[in-house]
């Protein structure tokens, strides 16, 4: 799943990386996706597990205000076409000078016989 999420992202022309990976003081992309899976959560059927619901952050990082809020919001259309379930989007402090940031959770349903 996670793959799937990178590859609907890229498609928006951003780099994407998961959470945390740029070193501090790392020259950053204008514009970029990180996300992070903070749970994955099996749901269970007479004792078998038969679906993982994954649960990710998505964050949008840009030195353009404007691009945070606009491509952030395109990339949760595009992730609800492709049975994303997406919650509502908000703003975050980016932590990084001159970068504005906005982060959305989204889940997806993933059947155990798909692995």
């Amino acid at each position: 799943m996670k793959q799937k999420l990178i590859d609907i992202l890229e498609t928006f022309g951003y780099p994407v990386s998961l959470q945390g990976t740029y070193e501090e003081g790392a020259e950053l992309p204008k514009s970029f996706f990180t996300f992070w899976n903070y749970e994955t959560e099996p749901v269970f059927y007479s004792n078998d597990v038969k679906r993982n619901v994954w649960v990710f952050r998505v964050f949008f990082y840009s030195q353009d205000p404007t691009l945070t809020n606009t491509i952030l919001k395109q990339a949760c259309k595009k992730l609800r076409e492709n049975n994303f379930l997406v919650g509502g989007a908000y703003d975050i402090d980016s932590g990084v000078p001159n970068y504005t940031a906005r982060e959305v959770e989204v889940n997806i349903i993933e059947k155990e016989d798909e692995n």
